[in-house]
């Protein structure tokens, strides 16, 4: 029989692909903050659903999560995203690849800066597209 998961259960699992932090108090308190944002992408609180909305909403979730990583990877990454990140936030002072939050506030910008394009009827061309992407990346730099 599979082992009851619990919030606590990671914890007892081999670590392979995590820095070593060496003061546990700083990173208790970091945890602590975390523990209090709400998540990135929500499918909604499954034990208050019935078991067909769960069974509809959870594979949607996983596959938001899919596109938007996809589209990062395809059309969205930068290399300073990383660098950024490091600079603003204590916690990612080892952070070697962006995590799921910086994709997706990638995502968000581009797609507010594309709503707010000069003419909205006419598809934008790659060297827009190209140019929307180099004014983001030189914003978060």
């Amino acid at each position: 029989m599979a082992e009851r998961w619990t919030p606590e259960s990671w914890r007892s699992k081999p670590v392979l692909q995590m820095p070593h932090y060496p003061d546990a108090g700083a990173l208790a308190d970091v945890e602590a903050q975390l523990a209090t944002f709400p998540p990135l992408v929500f499918a909604g609180e499954a034990r208050n659903r019935t078991r067909l909305a769960v069974e509809r909403t959870a594979p949607f979730g996983m596959l938001v999560q899919s596109l938007v990583i996809v589209w990062y990877h395809l059309a969205g990454h930068s290399p300073h995203v990383v660098e950024e990140r490091r600079q603003r936030t204590r916690w990612y002072a080892t952070k070697t690849h962006p995590s799921y939050q910086d994709m997706l506030l990638k995502l968000r910008r581009v797609l507010i800066a594309a709503q707010f394009r000069a003419d909205p009827q006419v598809d934008p061309t790659l060297e827009q597209i190209h140019a929307i992407r180099l004014a983001w990346a030189d914003a978060a730099a």
